[in-house]
């Protein structure tokens, strides 16, 4: 019997030991990972220090791996922690370009590498072969239990037997010994057994030093006694150790699960409480910055009119650090206990505690990092020695809580910043649409108090034209080259009031005809075809939505810019094609055999009053191709050109088909309507 006790009791203490280990395990891959988290939102090298102290110092994850393997576990429990090892190992390749990520300031891409889906798949796997270690050894010790009480069993009914036996022969020598030598000590044995049978296994047995059979049944109560003590206190301390994971996991899930630290914090409150069986717990914060502790009007309390008193001055005082037992877990940073605080001479509340029956209690830090942002206590109506255990895992739910503490901090953090930013975009779109406006009415004002002058200086030149004598050149040359510039200024002021102008109208979209468009334009520039002795080749062209008139001076200015730039005797070709691009969007190509260009330009020639030849070689404003940018931007679209130097060039305009994907009104392109105020310029 000693023999099974004593294998029976070794098991078990390993199987304590095993499960202390996969905690280990679990809890230096959260700490890890909590190091890598708070590095690449803050950048804090404190939390690189951390995590390489872990990897490499400390090593709580290789320590438990090998104390494992010198426990002679099992195979298969051996494999599984080995694998969530070289998991854990396997994120430390990920954390590693996490912090090369911060290194170079991409921020963005070392978050998505510590909070993306690939790192919560591994540290699922991670979690999810410790707690498969954790069943198995659970199911382990659950088996030796089991044989163990199949073992007692037997035991017991040899004991049975045995005192049957001893009955027996008890009934037998009581005419020879006598029934005042056996009667007491059968009485004794007795009640022992009936105390034993209820459960009572404080029950003191008989001890005598007859060396009759009478000890030696007393002796083998004895045995039954302790064995049986020793086996509850074993299944006691299993029953508290699944009570505290049980604590600690519901705690992780919500901790996984919720953003707001108020309900992380009013259920890890609930479930310490349900836990310890204490009635009252309650958090304090850091208040803002400052180095004192106020009360989050946080509770779990189960007697509200009992506590009704405590609860209203605990919510009236603030604690600094080292004052009160919220003050000292403050400041060193760890939980501590109280055996009875109604006697602590460091508890303010010391004499309300008395009166209302308050006792023991005790409290834990919520951390981030090394810095400490709430504390949690918690009290109960009796006094009770320290109970490390409980403390050891109030250290992981307080991580938890703490882990919530600072999303809930980044998250009211980068709501701030986004509420400024928009603010701060309100305002500049503000400026904008009066800065627009402004350009907008100085574009109007200038267009016509400059155009006035301009008709002046033309009407009077003409009339001036008429004064002069037929033989006076240089006369009519100072008038021609006059009469030059007001018309170029004229051709300028029109061609700014046209970029000005598709910025501020407002697109009048309807279902166009490109076929429509080009026909009007060739009508337009018709005199220009006839100059260049040009041609037009245009396939057949879809249907899109947009604004007819701003397509139109769209399409007339590519194809006027192709006329322009030929080559000298050979005559202007222009290609109009068309490409669909997906489902939902074209390309309009404009192509010409012209004289091209470095297509190092290609940027350039769409601003405004950029021109790549001098008026001597061509005529124009520069702004011909800028305005062409303007409208195809107002139309969400794109266009860029492709050009060789005297080969040709081709203008690729992509377009949506549709401007607005909801339209139902069906309008369609009206060209008698369309066209019938529109005039060439």
């Amino acid at each position: 019997m000693n023999v099974a006790e004593e294998a029976h009791f070794t098991s078990m203490e390993n199987q304590i030991e095993l499960r202390g280990l996969g905690q280990t395990l679990a809890e230096g891959s959260d700490f890890l990972t909590g190091e890598i988290r708070r590095y690449v939102q803050f950048g804090d090298p404190v939390h690189l220090k951390n995590f390489w102290n872990e990897v490499r110092v400390t090593r709580s994850r290789d320590k438990a791996v090998e104390r494992l393997k010198k426990l002679n576990v099992l195979p298969e429990e051996l494999a599984i922690i080995k694998k969530a090892k070289s998991f854990s190992d396997n994120l430390i390749n990920t954390e590693e370009a996490a912090m090369d990520a911060v290194k170079k300031n991409d921020f963005e891409q070392a978050r998505k590498l510590v909070f993306g889906k690939y790192y919560e798949d591994q540290k699922r796997l991670i979690m999810g072969n410790i707690k498969k270690f954790q069943r198995k050894t659970n199911a382990r010790a659950e088996e030796i239990s089991n044989h163990f009480r199949e073992d007692v069993s037997f035991y017991m009914v040899l004991t049975n037997c045995l005192l049957l036996v001893s009955v027996t022969l008890v009934l037998f020598l009581v005419y020879n010994i006598g029934i005042k030598r056996i009667i007491n000590p059968l009485r004794k044995l007795s009640h022992s057994m009936r105390e034993l049978a209820g459960g009572n296994l404080k029950i003191e047995t008989p001890v005598s030093s007859r060396g009759d059979e009478i000890s030696d049944i007393e002796s083998a109560l004895r045995v039954f006694r302790d064995t049986a003590e020793k086996r509850k206190q074993v299944e006691d301390e299993l029953r508290e150790e699944r009570a505290f994971s049980e604590l600690i996991r519901v705690v992780a899930m919500a901790a996984n699960k919720l953003n707001g630290f108020e309900e992380v914090a009013r259920i890890s409150l609930d479930m310490v409480c349900k836990t310890a069986g204490w009635p009252v717990g309650h958090v304090y914060v850091v208040e803002g910055s400052s180095s004192k502790l106020v009360s989050s009007k946080i509770w779990h309390v189960t007697d509200n009119e009992r506590f009704a008193e405590f609860r209203r001055v605990t919510e009236e005082t603030v604690f600094v650090p080292g004052v009160g037992l919220p003050g000292r877990v403050f400041e060193e940073k760890r939980a501590m206990w109280v055996a009875d605080v109604s006697k602590d001479f460091n508890f303010p509340r010391a004499k309300l505690a008395g009166e209302i029956g308050v006792r023991a209690g005790f409290a834990f830090p919520v951390m981030i990092g090394d810095k400490v942002v709430a504390v949690a206590e918690f009290f109960t109506s009796h006094v009770e020695t320290l109970h490390a255990e409980l403390l050891q895992a109030m250290s992981s739910v307080g991580i938890e809580m703490g882990r919530v503490f600072e999303r809930q901090q980044a998250a009211e953090t980068l709501q701030d910043h986004l509420n400024n930013l928009e603010v701060l975009i309100k305002e500049r779109t503000k400026e904008l649409v009066q800065k627009n406006q402004e350009l907008t009415d100085f574009a109007s004002i200038a267009s016509h108090d400059l155009s006035e002058p301009l008709r002046k200086v033309i009407t009077f030149g003409d009339c001036l034209g008429g004064r002069l004598k037929g033989d006076d050149e240089k006369g009519w040359d100072y008038l021609n080259r006059m009469q030059a510039a007001a018309m170029r200024m004229q051709e300028l002021i029109n061609n700014l009031l046209d970029y000005s102008m598709v910025n501020t109208q407002k697109n009048l979209l309807k279902e166009i005809d490109f076929n429509v468009i080009v026909r009007q334009s060739l009508l337009n520039l018709e005199s220009r075809l006839s100059e260049t002795r040009g041609t037009v080749q245009a396939e057949n062209l879809p249907r899109i939505e947009a604004d007819p008139l701003h397509m139109l001076q769209l399409f007339q200015n590519l194809i006027a810019n192709a006329l322009k730039y030929h080559k000298k005797g050979i005559a202007p070709v222009v290609k109009i094609s068309s490409q669909l691009d997906g489902d939902d969007r074209v390309n309009i190509l404009v192509s010409d055999n012209g004289i091209g260009f470095d297509e190092k330009y290609s940027q350039r020639i769409f601003r405004p009053f950029q021109r790549l030849h001098s008026r001597t070689e061509f005529k124009g404003t520069g702004m011909g191709l800028a305005i062409c940018k303007k409208i195809v931007d107002r139309h969400n679209g794109v266009i860029e050109i492709k050009s060789v130097p005297n080969e040709g060039s081709t203008f690729v305009v992509n377009l949506p088909l549709s401007q607005n994907k909801n339209r139902s009104d069906g309008a369609h392109l009206d060209p008698d309507e369309t066209f019938q105020d529109y005039r060439e310029k």
